[in-house]
């Protein structure tokens, strides 16, 4: 599935002509700056946290 004219989220010039593709375990995403490219990159990160991380029964 390819989204296209999406506004990056990464900084506040608000670009808005990012072309995203979603595949099984796979989002690529093209026409990015250097910051644009390291928050998608982070989404798809192996070492991205994917449960929250909240410790029951402490006060």
């Amino acid at each position: 599935m390819v989204f296209k004219n999406i506004i990056c989220p990464a900084c506040g010039a608000a670009c808005d002509d990012i072309q995203v593709e979603f595949g099984e375990e796979k989002i690529e995403a093209k026409n990015l700056c250097k910051m644009g490219n390291a928050k998608f990159k982070a989404i798809k990160s192996s070492r991205r946290l994917r449960q929250p991380l909240i410790k029951e029964g402490e006060n």
